[in-house]
């Protein structure tokens, strides 16, 4: 497997996908919680196995980013 994108150019790959309103926590999420927004919008890292999502990092801010997203998406829905 080749080595794992960097954050900076993940960022810059999916800064331009997410809505206007997620583009705070995209600017300021790191590791697993940047893999957790791109799945969302079916944007994955390269040389970043699928099953090591949300492994790394730090567990709790991981969570509230990913649920921040989550309920945004399912507002956004209804």
């Amino acid at each position: 497997m080749s080595d794992p994108e960097p954050d900076a150019i993940f960022r810059q790959r999916i800064i331009r996908l997410v809505d206007d309103e997620l583009r705070p926590f995209v600017s300021i999420a790191t590791g697993s919680e940047l893999d957790a927004i791109g799945s969302k919008y079916d944007r994955f890292r390269t040389g970043v196995p699928l099953k090591g999502l949300g492994a790394e990092g730090s567990h709790s801010r991981s969570e509230a980013i990913r649920h921040l997203v989550e309920e945004f998406l399912k507002a956004k829905r209804s």
